[in-house]
């Protein structure tokens, strides 16, 4: 004789736990589809012509076609935004959308020193000038007298050994207050380059929009960037506010061929050489070969590197004379969030990578 099996109802209780998961699991599923572009990459293809940048800058001449796509297929595989490869000032590669502006993150940083070298030049900033003297206090605690003897290089060389916390910035591991005196240890905080901006705003009585698009924007012939393009974020962390910069990557490659160029643009001295040579110098060590300059990176191969999140390259290799911008997007405000939890970063062996399948498709 057979024996039925019954089963007991689900409850009230299970079965708005059940939907609850099942809401999460649509919902990951749709937030994921929704921000797919974001999370992988859109389809990286070469540049439409009336966005690229042989509009004003020649076409490189002499390089292998079946070399430049298989490149491009590795790129793809990445989740690339857009990529720009300038040699000896020519476009050799422009692939995506190269006209899309994306927040630079700490890419921004090395534009703030293009500004900062002409507002010196300019004679509006003196680089020895202490935070001290420029009656610079902060909160949460308030800077020691030792730390307010930190001068404006010490900032922008990220040697200032001040360890507060920032706007925009986890502390994390970062050593104790007070452990080291200014200009005798490279860390590098966000810290340094808040103040580094709010100074440079109170001694120019200019804009940081303002300031790159009149001084540099302008004079190289950027094409898509605005002064709204600079944005703020307040925060109790600091009395300094963290600064947000959004550029396109045809507009970066500007910048980027401006300092291969010893700051000279259409036999115009826009930045002077100089102040690009010094800021290009190594005056910190940061382990492993790599050093500091004026908020650049100096990379034990001789290029000269500015990144930001998840990989966004802007990398110069003058003895090669080639000019590498990489983007990825990774989002603002909520696709923030969603990037954070999801996204996939570019290493820096994946960038090397790419760098070494382009410059292998170049003439000889």
């Amino acid at each position: 004789m057979s024996q039925r099996v019954t089963t007991a109802p689900i409850g009230p209780l299970r079965k708005a736990v059940l939907a609850a998961l099942l809401l999460s699991v649509v919902t990951v599923v749709a937030t994921r589809f929704a921000y797919r572009d974001l999370l992988q990459g859109p389809a990286l293809v070469p540049t439409p012509d009336s966005l690229s940048l042989t509009r004003d800058l020649p076409a490189a001449v002499g390089w292998s076609p079946q070399l430049i796509e298989s490149a491009r297929v590795y790129a793809d595989g990445l989740p690339s935004q857009s990529v720009i490869v300038l040699w000896r000032g020519m476009v050799a590669v422009e692939w995506g959308d190269t006209s899309r502006r994306i927040d630079l993150d700490s890419m921004g940083e090395s534009l703030l020193g293009g500004r900062r070298i002409i507002a010196v030049d300019r004679g509006l900033i003196d680089l020895e000038m202490t935070l001290a003297e420029l009656g610079v206090v902060d909160h949460s605690p308030s800077l020691s007298s030792v730390e307010r003897s930190a001068r404006i290089e010490d900032l922008i060389t990220s040697r200032s050994g001040i360890y507060h916390s920032a706007v925009g910035e986890d502390l994390g591991q970062f050593p104790e207050r007070g452990i080291h005196v200014p200009n005798q240890t490279f860390f590098y905080n966000l810290w340094n380059f808040n103040l580094a901006a709010s100074l440079f705003e109170q001694l120019t009585d200019i804009s940081l929009g303002q300031a790159f698009k009149d001084w540099i924007a302008d004079p190289v012939g950027m094409q898509d960037f605005r002064t709204q393009d600079v944005t703020y974020q307040e925060g109790g962390e600091s009395n300094f506010r963290s600064w947000h910069f959004s550029m396109s990557a045809r507009d970066i490659a500007r910048f980027g061929q401006l300092y291969m160029q010893g700051g000279r643009w259409d036999d115009v001295q826009i930045i002077p050489s100089n102040w690009i040579a010094d800021t290009l110098t190594r005056h910190s060590d940061a382990g492993d070969g790599i050093g500091y300059g004026y908020l650049w990176w100096i990379m034990a191969d001789g290029s000269f590197l500015s990144t930001g999140t998840g990989g966004q390259v802007l990398q110069l290799y003058p003895e090669d004379e080639v000019m590498v911008v990489y983007r990825l997007d990774t989002g603002t405000d909520f696709a923030r969030w969603i990037w954070t939890l999801w996204g996939r970063s570019v290493t820096n062996a994946e960038i090397s990578s790419l760098v070494r399948r382009v410059m292998a498709a170049g003439p000889g």
